[in-house]
């Protein structure tokens, strides 16, 4: 290598030449080195240095030899506001990629129609790149949740510029906006919060991108659920568009974060005294949670929510707080060995008594399982210890599997159930019990009477006892709840008296609700129901007497709210007509379900004496009604009363001519007072102004 050689002098001069050539025409740069040659160490450890000569028209200067550092000739005071401004102005919120800052898009110069169009222009196009790339969109996000605001909290040298009042129509539009940016780009998992330890541990690039826009999903999500619940809270112009947002977010996205304070805001709308179509709202949204619900979580939350505010109000609440209950998914879905009181759950299973004795068996099934045992009909299979291995994984797998794809626990699932029946149950009771006509009573009644079979078969002798006195009018003794002991929201007002003619109503409830607990399980008890049917025979003509006996039962819903709100409520009714059928139900349909219960859905059938005298007093209302639908629908009944008690039949058989002679008289034994039960006011039907209802006597003394 001894022919190869450089002059390491010459290229470092032609080095600093062309630098110094192409400084001088390109002026001075930060790049430019502070020494004029490279420093040299010699032997004895020094540091030769040769330091460049500052130029005498350059704005740069240098601050120190050992340094190494520079500053520039501005201002101290200039460079400490640009700082302080860097550092205060969120960069989401100013101009970001040709896009305006938020505070020159709503600034108090530009007219309110300007301030709308350029806000729904930016609304708009922040929307399309929010749901084109969400995860690269957090800023956009930010941008509109700044909008939806009430203020705009803008550092700005103006002091007037830094709280900016937003205008409402803006404000609507981004919350709208984001509420359907929400619902597309919300994952189908809960995001849970990450530990330290995890914050800690060594992750991908593609792991941590996902966490940092979980983590400002989730806030953004939570500080638009704060701006909603606020409007609702103080009953601003928004609050309607906020509740229906928090409506559909319910509906749609349970399974997200913050479910549970949605439920809150929810439930508190719908527990207020007054109510509107956003109480319909709440209720529609409460409804669709229910059926929607699989595992009965929601369901869980939600039941407890409702019962503490019906509590909270001393019972004094609205009835419709109460009637979504109805909707559970709790008739059908629940094992048939499940039964609640009102403070406890019961099992019914088989092996129940083998699971209270530590998983012994009772000394019957012991010994039926040593017999066959002994017996060696069936063998254990030997497997081996690879096998086994490979059993056990392929299990694990399984499991896997199973939690990958959401399979629902039927363990989990009755456990929140019955923790659901049994709260449920509770509150209905305690209503019942209550010492004055509650609003709540016919709700009760109804839930009663849809969960009868699964009521416990102990919590019965209790129950009847109570129904028994609401139908004989002992169950209470004060007008109304003290007033020392509602808030100021729930008192009671002049309304509160229209629950006292809807006596006859809850009365019938009541004996609707007593049979329908008794016609499964409660068979089994025996229990003599006589005092029941003698005081609905009582009450029959009281009923009579009563106007308006087909219209349905929606008047304290007419006086809560107003004429559109009512249509599409009882729009609603038609729909959930199962759910609720004897709310819903009129007081005729009521009378004529009572009648059904009495003669034709009970094991044992009815005297042929109590048949006659409930078909004497049906035809005796017949003359008194002033509708003729409950007078067809009481003859249609006794047409299919005599099918099952042929001895009706004596009754009809009367000859005008001969000065209505019956032809097939009574026994004496068979019929208590026989010559007062004539049917003569068939024959006085028979000449009714309906024609539906002459046509039907005529089918009724044929038969």
């Amino acid at each position: 290598d001894d022919g190869y050689s450089t002059d390491d002098s010459a290229i470092e001069e032609a080095y600093y030449a062309k630098r110094k050539k192409r400084g001088s025409s390109e002026g001075p740069s930060d790049l430019e080195p502070v020494e004029s040659k490279l420093p040299i160490l010699h032997p004895d450890g020094k540091i030769q240095r040769f330091p460049k000569a500052p130029p005498t028209d350059s704005s740069r200067v240098v601050k120190s030899k050992t340094s190494g550092q520079t500053e520039t000739d501005h201002p101290p005071s200039e460079k400490l506001t640009k700082s302080k401004k860097t550092k205060d102005v969120d960069s989401s919120l100013g101009a970001r990629f040709g896009r305006k800052p938020i505070f020159e898009i709503l600034s108090s110069d530009l007219s309110l129609k300007e301030r709308i169009q350029c806000a729904k222009l930016e609304i708009a196009g922040l929307s399309q790149e929010a749901l084109s790339d969400p995860e690269m969109s957090l800023g956009s996000l930010k941008r509109i949740l700044a909008m939806s605001c009430a203020t705009l909290n803008q550092p700005h040298e103006n002091r007037e510029s830094r709280n900016l009042k937003i205008d409402s129509p803006v404000r609507m539009m981004a919350i709208l906006s984001l509420l359907a940016i929400f619902l597309d780009i919300i994952p189908g998992y809960r995001i849970r919060q990450i530990t330290e330890a995890e914050k800690q541990a060594k992750v991908s690039q593609m792991v941590a991108r996902q966490r940092e826009w979980e983590d400002g999903l989730v806030s953004i999500y939570r500080r638009y659920l704060e701006i909603c619940e606020k409007e609702v809270v103080k009953n601003t112009p928004l609050s309607a568009c906020c509740l229906k947002s928090l409506c559909t977010l319910l509906q749609s996205k349970t399974h997200f974060n913050f479910s549970h304070n949605i439920m809150q805001i929810v439930v508190r709308k719908l527990g207020q005294r007054e109510w509107d179509e956003l109480s319909l709202e709440c209720a529609e949204t409460i409804t669709t949670v229910f059926k929607k619900d699989v595992k009965g979580e929601d369901s869980l939350q939600l039941v407890r929510l409702i019962v503490r505010t019906v509590k909270s109000r001393n019972y004094s609440a609205h009835p419709e707080l109460l009637e979504v209950l109805l909707s559970l998914r709790l008739k059908n879905e629940l094992s048939s060995h499940i039964r609640a009181s009102n403070d406890r759950v019961y099992s019914m299973k088989d092996g129940s008594s083998a699971t209270q004795r530590g998983g012994k068996l009772p000394w019957k099934d012991r010994a039926a399982h040593q017999k066959s045992k002994s017996s060696g009909a069936q063998q254990p299979t030997v497997i081996s210890k690879k096998a086994r291995k490979i059993m056990k994984a392929r299990a694990g797998i399984e499991e896997e599997i199973a939690e990958a794809e959401e399979t629902v626990k039927a363990e989990e699932k009755e456990r929140n159930q019955t923790e659901t029946l049994k709260m449920m149950f509770g509150c209905y009771f305690r209503i019942v019990k209550l010492p004055y006509r509650s609003a709540l009573l016919p709700v009760a009644l109804e839930g009663f009477s849809r969960f009868a079979h699964l009521v416990n078969i102990d919590f019965f002798k209790d129950l009847l006892e109570v129904l028994r006195k609401h139908i004989n009018g002992t169950a209470f003794n004060q007008s109304e709840p003290d007033p020392t002991d509602l808030k100021i929201e729930d008192q009671p007002d002049h309304h509160s008296k229209k629950y006292n003619r809807n006596e006859y109503r809850d009365k019938l409830l009541c004996i609707v609700t007593a049979f329908e607990l008794l016609s499964g399980q409660g068979e089994a008890l025996n229990l003599d129901l006589t005092e029941i049917i003698n005081s609905f025979y009582g009450l029959l003509l009281d009923i009579s007497t009563q106007i308006k006996l087909e219209e349905e039962e929606v008047v304290y819903r007419k006086q809560d709210h107003g004429d559109e709100t009512t249509i599409k409520h009882q729009s609603r009714q038609q729909e959930s007509k199962s759910s609720d059928r004897n709310l819903k139900s009129s007081t005729s349909e009521m009378v004529i379900k009572v009648l059904d219960l009495i003669f034709f859905n009970r094991s044992d059938p009815p005297t042929p004496n109590r048949a006659i005298l409930f078909t004497k007093r049906l035809l005796t209302i017949s003359l008194t009604c002033s509708e003729p639908k409950l007078v067809l629908k009481l003859v249609k009944f006794l047409i299919k009363l005599t099918t099952r008690q042929p001895v009706i039949k004596n009754l009809f058989k009367i000859c005008p001519a001969n000065d209505h002679v019956r032809h097939d008289p009574l026994d004496h034994d068979e019929l208590e007072s026989s010559v007062d039960q004539l049917g003569w006011e068939l024959f006085i039907l028979r000449n009714h102004w309906d024609h539906r209802v002459q046509l039907a006597v005529r089918n009724l003394i044929q038969s």
